[in-house]
């Protein structure tokens, strides 16, 4: 029995289990916006762990190397099992009136499996890809402090805002390719979890008051679905080149245009809403008096937007390609409950990136395997986004830089391999710096770093040899 690819999947999951445990471990002191205090908290975007430092794009992002969500299509690039996890770190300041102090936060943003199910032609593949995701996150502790005089004594009282938890997604995803070049996708994704925020008036206990506690309680529980499509057209030119004996040697180059597309609906997620009052006597251990429910919605929804993204990607296959991709959010159709929507307004964002790989440049590329696979990453991204506070346009502006850092790279064939007999895995690292703010009266600015750490791990793992 051959032991290496036994101990070469161990080695894997070890890997992945020190991997996922550093997020899952801060995954409770989440710091986030003290606006997640609104609806449903931080909506967190789709991901592309290699697109995240090019512009964020992702429509026709298309690379066999990594898993692509922001596109289904992109899924059916899948030509070998890819283990993907990936994580993010938010560090940075922010400005609401005249307070400035710093947050941070650090969690995992996905994990996810694609698997390639039919590759053996070129005319028809198949492939599919399983997701877990954050998909709203709430993470504030606020409080202010005023007096009120009552028959003619001076009464201290603390206002003080609490929330905590988060909706999460999993997500079921479906690639084909049809006619070679034409790629269709469609992603079901199950949306679950809950929300609690409490509303604290606190009274002082030694002047004979009790304190009060509004609660809200959301959970949900929900199907929806998205789908996109890719179509790869190949160019295929001349050029002339001087060679060293004084002639001309002709150079056949071979690039790809990659147009994408993909499409959320704006679908309700079903969710019911429970609210319950309590009073109780402040102090050290906070003795609740009596509990009310104050109202509960059972079977309700919350709205959520449509989005829409499209983008080209134009590449020469194994040393550069240029990315481009503009999105459009339909926010004004965000309902949550039956809340009035007045914070939430159309959007839109575009994005510009590339990717290199710089070792293959030269028209003779020298150099080992790990050079001439290692890949840089450079992308600038605008976006008007669709939470607007007091109605006044939010926008956001990002720059990034990436590396990928190719391992366990060589050449291999097998039956199931598909077209390329590349095994590679990557460690995508990528930083980006943004800076978002409103002119809204008394509204936030921030400015922050997001680091990402992302491993994707390929393999021939359902076809290994079992004896010498």
């Amino acid at each position: 029995m051959e032991m290496e690819p036994l101990m070469r999947i161990v080695k894997r999951i070890v890997l992945l289990g020190m991997f996922v445990s550093v997020g899952l471990a801060q995954a409770q002191v989440d710091d986030f916006s003290p606006y997640s205090i609104y609806g449903i908290g931080e909506w967190q975007r789709p991901f592309a762990q290699h697109g995240a430092a090019m512009g964020q794009t992702g429509a026709a992002l298309r690379d066999s190397m990594s898993l692509n969500f922001l596109n289904p299509a992109s899924i059916s690039a899948v030509d070998l099992v890819t283990l993907q996890v990936g994580s993010e770190v938010n560090s940075g300041t922010r400005s609401i009136g005249n307070t400035k102090y710093s947050f941070g936060n650090l969690y995992v943003n996905h994990f996810s499996l694609g698997l390639p199910i039919l590759r053996k032609t070129k005319g028809f593949q198949y492939s599919m890809a399983l997701s877990f995701s954050p998909f709203s996150q709430i993470g504030y502790s606020m409080r202010d402090s005023s007096s009120v005089i009552s028959n003619g004594d001076t009464i201290p009282v603390e206002r003080v805002f609490n929330g905590s938890g988060g909706w999460n997604r999993v997500s079921w995803y479906h690639g084909f390719v049809l006619f070679k070049r034409l790629s269709l996708g469609a992603g079901i994704h199950y949306t679950f979890g809950s929300l609690t925020r409490d509303r604290n008036l606190i009274l002082p206990a030694n002047q004979g008051f009790f304190s009060t506690r509004n609660r809200e309680e959301v959970e949900a529980g929900s199907i929806s679905y998205d789908f996109g499509a890719q179509h790869r057209i190949q160019l295929n030119f001349k050029r002339a080149v001087p060679n060293a004996k004084g002639g001309i040697d002709t150079l056949k180059k071979r690039h790809e245009l990659v147009l994408g597309v993909s499409y959320q609906p704006g679908m309700p997620i079903s969710a019911s809403r429970t609210q319950l009052g309590m009073q109780y006597v402040a102090g050290a251990f906070n003795l609740v008096g009596d509990t009310l429910q104050l109202s509960q919605e059972i079977g309700a929804a919350v709205e959520m937007p449509s989005t829409l993204r499209a983008g080209i990607q134009w590449s020469n296959p194994g040393k550069w390609l240029w990315v481009a991709d503009a999105h459009y959010t339909t926010g004004s159709q965000f309902r949550y409950f039956n809340d009035p929507a007045g914070l939430y307004a159309d959007g839109w964002g575009i994005g510009l990136g590339f990717q290199g790989q710089p070792g293959n440049w030269k028209q003779k590329a020298k150099g080992n395997l790990f050079s001439r696979n290692l890949i840089a990453r450079l992308g600038v991204h605008y976006q008007i986004n669709t939470f607007q506070p007091e109605k006044f346009p939010a926008t956001e502006f990002g720059m990034g830089i990436g590396l990928g850092l190719p391992f366990n790279h060589g050449f291999r064939r097998g039956r199931n391999m598909g077209q390329s007999k590349y095994l590679g895995s990557y460690l995508n690292i990528g930083t980006q710096l943004l800076w978002m703010g409103s002119d809204a009266p008394g509204s936030y600015r921030e400015f922050f770093v997001r680091v990402t750490l992302g491993i994707s791990l390929r393999d021939w793992w359902f076809d290994q040899p079992r004896f010498n």
